[in-house]
């Protein structure tokens, strides 16, 4: 599959690892230029026990960039993995969620099937607003119907420093 990640903290970075060591084709989407810089050069930017040896395994599978427009249009499978920090009422702040959502949905195609998978950690109703933001950018570029999206949960159970471990078993 060509699956596009956007954001490399510690679920994006171990999920998009795991995925393209297994084959698939793996663009991870980076806004940190620090650690995009950090990633290009084959280098993790969290501790993670064996994720820089995977990042090489994984060879061509597995790239990184800044931007979500150009390499969502050719996806499959899109995954946000971006903080929701907490509010000061304790509350998730699914604000980066939504401009990722919202970025993603810039870079649909007309006539493609996607799968959204929300990986972040966010509250019930969360993908609800998701389907919301998606749908308002397709119709305001004239692809309301032309482009379907299907929005999923993916929630994520990683321990740091097992999280590839997590991920594989």
């Amino acid at each position: 599959m060509n699956v596009v990640i956007i954001g490399a903290g510690y679920v994006g970075l171990t999920t998009g690892v795991a995925l393209a060591y297994l084959g698939h084709e793996v663009t991870c989407v980076e806004k940190d230029p620090g650690k995009l810089a950090l990633l290009s050069r084959g280098k993790s930017p969290i501790h993670e026990h064996g994720l820089e040896e995977l990042m090489r395994l994984a060879g061509k599978n597995l790239r990184f960039v800044e931007r979500a427009k150009e390499p969502v249009g050719g996806a499959e499978v899109v995954m946000i993995a971006v903080g929701t920090p907490p509010k000061s009422n304790g509350e998730a702040d699914t604000q980066y969620v939504e401009a990722a959502a919202r970025e993603v949905a810039e870079g649909f195609l007309p006539g493609r099937n996607y799968t959204l998978v929300i990986k972040s950690t966010v509250p019930i109703g969360t993908n609800r607003r998701v389907a919301q933001v998606v749908k308002k950018v397709l119709a305001a570029h004239g692809l309301g119907d032309a482009t379907s999206v299907r929005i999923v949960s993916n929630p994520e159970f990683l321990q740091e420093g097992r999280a590839l471990y997590n991920t594989f078993y």
